[in-house]
């Protein structure tokens, strides 16, 4: 038993006091947070470095437009076309009892009927405006307000003026649409499937004739109708035809290429771009976009990286988009700090051109077009 207790009293004095046990545990639990800190580090620079392993072997391959984009792209384009080709081809079966109501002269007549080509001309110039000033996507957007105005106008006609400005209007419409969509189209389109999509717009044109004359036949079969069968041939019928445009563009984004045309080194800018390119399932854009918040999940780098963390895309607007952010510093990758230090050759954003200027020099051209015409 004396030894028994001999022992224990030993083990006693060789442990360590109560106070040392506990800076013990805590020397221990710091290991630990350090341990987890590290590993949180790790587990960070991991994913990093697979992110940008993924954009690289994704990069080097070219893998079209997803079957959705392409989709939703020829749906832009055919309710485009269809409605250029319902909007010209609806008023030639309105014509005759549009005339009688309205007690309209030849003049009068032909004059509706030209009133939307004389819109059209007009259209044209101001698409190649606004579609400079505003944007691919919000100049079709603009078209489509005449294109709402225009045959409201024509429906509820009760005067020859009336009628006229519903069809100079409209023609409004036609021209900046013929303008800004196709445009539109073979910017945000991959090579691959552009010539496909700007060739449905022009087949949709023609298909729209065909629609507005069998549209045209089914209300006449109709018999009498209230205000006279033109105002909804002429009226009603190019009226509706829009609403499935205004559709496809609330799913459409800006052209990205117009948005960094417009960018420099702007961040919002470079951002939104990005963005549109992704909508339009350009390959890489989710990694890069995942990437960059990877980075400023973590502040953000402090210097100017020396060089981009992906390859050269072998998609051209990706492609377009890695060269300019390069050239303006990799604004998406900075802190806060360094981002604002950047200097002002790589954060200042190109001066935006207004419409009435971009109208401007749009005449100025066409003017030294038809001047120079004859020495060509």
């Amino acid at each position: 038993m004396a030894a028994a207790l001999a022992v224990v009293e030993e083990g006693l004095a060789a442990s360590p006091p109560r106070s040392d046990l506990g800076s013990l545990a805590t020397g221990v639990a710091g290991m630990g947070g350090t341990v987890s800190m590290k590993s949180k580090t790790s587990a960070a620079e991991e994913e990093e470095a697979q992110l940008r392993l993924r954009m690289k072997s994704e990069d080097g391959t070219d893998q079209g437009m997803p079957p959705k984009v392409i989709a939703l792209l020829i749906s832009f384009a055919i309710t485009s076309g269809l409605l250029f080709g319902i909007d010209l081809g609806s008023i030639g079966a309105a014509l005759n009892t549009l005339s009688t109501d309205l007690a309209l002269s030849k003049v009068q007549a032909e004059s509706v009927v030209a009133g939307c080509k004389g819109g059209a001309i007009l259209g044209c110039l101001l698409g190649g405006a606004w579609m400079t000033a505003y944007g691919r996507r919000r100049a079709v957007s603009m078209a489509v307000v005449a294109f709402v105005v225009g045959p409201t106008l024509l429906a509820v006609a009760r005067s020859f003026e009336m009628a006229l400005l519903g069809r100079l209007i409209n023609g409004v419409g036609v021209g900046a649409a013929s303008v800004a969509a196709p445009c539109y189209l073979s910017e945000v389109s991959s090579p691959s499937c552009r010539g496909a999509l700007v060739a449905s717009y022009e087949v949709a044109i023609a298909l729209g004739f065909l629609t507005a004359s069998i549209a045209n036949t089914l209300i006449e079969g109709l018999g009498p109708l209230p205000g006279g069968a033109w105002r909804y041939q002429a009226g009603v019928l190019p009226l509706v035809a829009s609403v499935p445009l205004m559709l496809v563009l609330t799913q459409v984004p800006e052209s990205p290429r117009w948005v960094l045309s417009r960018a420099g080194g702007d961040v919002g800018m470079l951002r939104r771009a990005l963005e549109a390119m992704r909508k339009l399932g350009c390959v890489g854009t989710k990694d890069r976009i995942k990437y960059i918040k990877l980075v400023q999940s973590q502040g953000g780098k402090d210097e100017i990286p020396a060089a981009s963390p992906w390859h050269q895309s072998d998609d051209d607007l990706v492609g377009l988009w890695d060269r300019l952010h390069l050239e303006a510093g990799l604004p998406l990758l900075l802190s806060v700090a360094a981002e604002r230090a950047r200097p002002h050759s790589m954060s200042e954003a190109p001066a935006r051109t207004k419409a009435r200027y971009a109208l401007l020099e749009t005449f100025r051209t066409v003017s030294a077009v038809v001047a120079d015409a004859p020495g060509v």
